[in-house]
């Protein structure tokens, strides 16, 4: 059986748990397909190596800060070139550093799509309406596209 993943990418804070609320919008469909694992990770770093190491398929979901309008959704299909800039992650010891790492090692699943959702927030508790409006607008894409 494939192993087919989706992580949300975040922390418990402001809009950078916007992953995180499309993992778990997600999990509650009740026509979640059995043979995909979803889970959310506080700024997993190098973890998401382990995490993704045997999938054939990986969604990562996670904020982004590039300038663009709020909201904005940004897909990265197999492509980490475009997403070699921690500029665009609000993480530390980012998504693309991990990425860089993996495509360096080797190790990358077969098929890797990252979306980002454009935010602004990051000191509230809460998610902002823009950035939950996109969430939602995310997890009805994913739905769609790999047929919940």
């Amino acid at each position: 059986m494939k192993a087919m993943r989706i992580f949300g990418i975040g922390s418990p804070f402001g809009d950078d748990q916007v992953g995180w609320r499309v993992v778990e919008w997600l999990q509650n469909q009740k026509s979640l397909q059995k043979n995909w694992h979803l889970e959310c990770c506080d700024r997993p770093g190098l973890n998401l190596l382990n995490l993704i190491q045997d999938a054939t398929v990986a969604i990562l979901i996670d904020a982004v800060q590039s300038g663009a309008p709020l909201g904005t959704i940004h897909v990265w299909n197999n492509d980490i070139t475009h997403y070699e800039t921690d500029q665009l992650s609000t993480h530390g010891f980012g998504l693309s550093d991990a990425l860089q790492l993996g495509k360096t090692l080797d190790c990358l699943p077969n098929t890797l799509i990252i979306y980002g959702i454009e935010i602004n927030q990051l000191n509230n508790e809460t998610l902002s309406e823009s950035a939950e409006n996109a969430a939602k607008k995310l997890t009805s894409r994913i739905r769609k596209e790999i047929k919940f």
